[in-house]
């Protein structure tokens, strides 16, 4: 393999997408499912969307901005409430303001809202905190955001990006803006301190000249989701940035991932937010009086995980009996929520719990679920999700409802063996019953599935990668095209969402980015086009759906040289003479770097150790 120093150095200029990209491996999203109307018993224009203990909140406000209406949307059955305002027992809240977008926190178990309000004058408040009790809210904290200069900051959007300790932190937007800020958990008044300067802006791209509106934050992909509006506007898109936590200047937008609605008439997405089931959820304001909230259809951010999400039943049964399934996670996190498969004939109210299996203890519910089946899989959020720890075993179940059809979902023979989906696994024989209602089942019959299923997702998203900012030592090569590599193994359980290579100054076109498992020389991810424009940096793709791995397999990230003429890729010599790690799951065996001519086939060869820099982006 022909080696050789670089001195070339052409400025190109990354050439921006529209709004829906045709590049391979990119997914755009243009359909939803409306979970439930917002009426306009009081106010007509919808703004702000929060979502938490299962419920999605909306804010509806007035024309001149002086009063706003809050809605409780349960996130499960679909029902909305007009909700009262504690402090005076009317379902109004005045001297308000736009209410432009929401953020939602719990803390010991209770929901708070943040609110922004779009003021910027002296007395003014700029960011409302609100308590939610059922259906009824009360307004408990007024502050104001204000930088070193004493300016005060009118924000468009808000969100909390996590606790720390006793202090909530923020993530503040005006405009293209943003700033990070932090507050009490307890505070109920006084200044928000924000940086003079935006912490980061962001890149609208083609976008640019779009109305902004407010955003949402999701930790498990630190990214955050901006909707935007234009055309009159009659089209509505949602953009997304990722590294929101470590972001600094201008950040660009994710090209291979889009959301949008075009209309005939007025059309606005207002806020978005991520589901703990990892659905985008959003609101809309309409012209026409059907404004509404739901969620994208096809769409889960990386990181959350389920056993049985593809399965259908082959078969029904009809008896009253406790079903479910036995599980374990291989890292601790928590049960967002419980699924079911829910057939035709099949209603009633069911009584979901989850036990921990050592002690037979009931660590969550009974929740009443009621559902009239039609052949799907049904969602139930739980209130407050579930902390449950790794390798030990639960088991989740969900009785038949209360008609006298006493229907349920099975596909027997489907658990003669263990399998395993992403962070979750599971034991042959894991379906189990009982015929005595409200206890532990345990029984098992024919390894039977009857598709009780959770939603899960782990207590630390924090992504891992093999080389960090490791950088290309100029000793990459403009040979000819090849195809290069790294192998690798994790030591859990766990997923590829993205996948890294360094970029070297002159290198351009498309390359063709590939996750083999070795074993048996198969695609598992890919193949992927990634178009970009080097500059002696690291760059990222972002996959749409993530790659599962399992635990100590051999697995090979394979990225092309680009289309370009010049066949430009980076390499650090002898960098991986010898095995290694990256002191957390990821390892790799001595020359692990490796390269093959014939494109398009797992690359095998190697050469001085070389290390190509084709690295993955991957969550335990």
């Amino acid at each position: 393999m022909k080696i050789i120093k670089r001195f070339v150095a052409i400025v190109l200029v990354l050439i921006l997408t529209t709004l829906m990209p045709v590049t391979a491996g990119a997914a755009s999203y243009s359909t939803y499912t409306q979970v439930s109307l917002l009426p306009n018993d009081v106010f007509t224009a919808t703004e702000g969307l929060a979502l938490a203990n299962g419920y999605a909140y909306s804010a509806k406000v007035e024309p001149n901005d002086t009063q706003m209406a809050l809605y409780s949307t349960n996130m499960t059955s679909g029902a909305t409430t007009l909700m009262t305002n504690g402090s005076d027992n009317t379902t109004i809240l005045s001297y308000f303001s736009h209410a432009n977008d929401m953020a939602a926190t719990v803390i010991d178990g209770v929901t708070y809202l943040f609110v922004a309000t779009l003021k910027n004058s002296p007395g003014t408040i700029q960011l409302l905190k609100l308590k939610v009790v059922g259906n009824t809210y009360f307004l408990v904290g007024e502050f104001n955001i204000q930088d070193p200069t004493g300016q005060l900051w009118a924000m468009s959007g808000v969100e909390v990006t996590g606790q720390t300790g006793s202090t909530i932190n923020l993530l503040l937007k005006s405009g293209t803006e943003f700033r990070r800020a932090s507050l009490s958990m307890s505070a109920t008044s006084g200044t928000i301190a924000v940086a003079a300067a935006p912490d980061f802006v962001i890149d609208l791209g083609s976008y640019t000249g779009s109305q902004h509106q407010g955003l949402g934050y999701w930790s498990g992909n630190d990214s955050i989701y901006v909707p935007m509006t234009f055309g009159s506007p009659v089209e509505s898109a949602v953009l997304v940035y990722h590294n929101i936590s470590t972001a600094s200047g201008t950040i660009s937008l994710d090209l291979n991932l889009t959301f949008s609605l075009k209309e005939s008439t007025w059309i606005e997405i207002e806020s978005v937010n991520v589901a703990p089931d990892g659905k985008l959820w959003f609101n809309t304001n309409r012209q026409g009086g059907y404004d509404n909230v739901g969620y994208w259809n096809g769409y889960t951010v990386p990181g959350i995980n389920t056993m049985f999400a593809t399965k259908v039943p082959t078969g029904t049964g009809s008896q009253q009996v406790e079903l479910g399934t036995k599980f374990q996670a291989a890292t601790n996190g928590y049960i967002a929520g419980v699924k079911v498969y829910g057939v035709t004939g099949e209603s009633g109210v069911h009584k979901i719990r989850i036990w921990r299996n050592s002690d037979g203890a009931l660590i969550a519910g009974p929740y009443d679920f009621t559902f009239t089946g039609s052949n799907s899989w049904k969602t139930f959020y739980l209130p407050t999700p579930l902390y449950i720890e790794s390798s030990t075993n639960y088991t989740v179940s969900v009785s038949v409802g209360t008609d006298v059809s006493h229907k349920y979902a099975a596909i027997s023979g489907d658990l003669t063996s263990g399998g395993s989906s992403g962070n979750l696994t599971w034991a042959a024989n894991a379906g189990v019953f009982t015929t005595t209602m409200g206890t532990l089942p345990t029984t098992t019959f024919n390894s039977t599935n009857y598709l009780r299923d959770v939603i899960f997702y782990p207590e630390s998203f924090t992504s891992e990668n093999m080389f960090g900012v490791k950088a290309d030592t100029g000793n990459g090569g403009n040979g000819g095209a090849y195809e290069l590599g790294t192998v690798f193994t994790s030591s859990v359980a766990g997923q590829v969402t993205g996948v890294r290579l360094f970029g070297v100054q002159g290198e351009s076109g498309n390359h063709t980015i590939r996750i083999w498992r070795n074993s048996d020389n198969t695609v598992i991810g890919g193949p992927y086009t990634f178009k970009f424009s080097g500059n002696d940096s690291w760059v990222q793709y972002n996959l749409a759906t993530p790659v599962n791995l399992a635990a100590n397999t051999d697995y090979t990230v394979s990225v092309t040289t680009g289309t370009d003429s010049g066949k430009l890729y980076a390499a650090v010599a002898g960098d991986l003479t010898n095995s290694g790690s990256n002191a957390n799951h990821l390892s790799w065996t001595a020359n692990a770097g490796v390269f093959t001519t014939t494109l398009g086939a797992r690359p095998t060869s190697t050469f001085n150790g070389n290390n190509y820099l084709r690295d993955i982006v991957f969550k335990p």
